[in-house]
């Protein structure tokens, strides 16, 4: 777990070696060390076909986590999610949401953060959509968008939710959404 937190934060958020070591009770030369582990298992399994989805697998099970989320049903949510499923989210200016400030991790605390800002309570709408050429899901609030939420889909199981809130970071989305219509 430690190698994927500081692989996912230095990697995949670049986040400084000296901000994540803390976060996982490490010294700065060990994350280098789980980073640099972490990039070679990353190349080692990159061409394997255990990571090969179906793209109609990946819409099942992006379609059944809008409708866990659209029911309010934590129960219906759980199952879609890997164990050692990462949440994150991202507002820009370095700002996250409440209760996001690091990873969420693990299908219990994943699945309730994502009830708390997307389930049928939050007032959001949840459309599947192809976001940079993944399975994602466009949030909107009182018909704009508000949110993102990237989706990984790793056997058959949800391994990654990265939620971008940052407006500007959407504006992108935004246009092209515009030109779909």
């Amino acid at each position: 777990p430690a190698e994927r937190v500081v692989f996912v934060l230095h990697d995949v958020f670049d986040m400084r070696f000296e901000k994540v070591a803390p976060m996982v009770g490490r010294t700065v030369a060990a994350c280098r060390q789980l980073a640099s582990r972490a990039r070679k298992r990353v190349e080692e399994e990159a061409g394997s076909a255990r990571f090969a989805i179906d793209p109609a697998e990946q819409r099942r099970v992006v379609d059944a986590f809008i409708a866990a989320c659209a029911s309010g049903d934590i129960n219906a949510l759980l199952p879609l999610l890997d164990p050692s499923v990462m949440g994150w989210a991202d507002l820009g200016g370095g700002r996250t949401l409440p209760g996001v400030s690091r990873p969420n991790v693990g299908r219990e605390m994943v699945a309730e953060r994502v009830m708390r800002f997307f389930g049928a309570a939050s007032g959001n709408t949840l459309v599947a959509k192809v976001i940079n050429g993944e399975p994602s899901v466009v949030a909107f609030f009182e018909g704009a968008v508000a949110s993102v939420l990237a989706l990984s889909v790793t056997d058959h199981l949800i391994s990654r939710v990265y939620v971008v809130s940052d407006q500007r970071k959407l504006a992108h989305v935004k246009r092209a959404l515009e030109h779909q219509r």
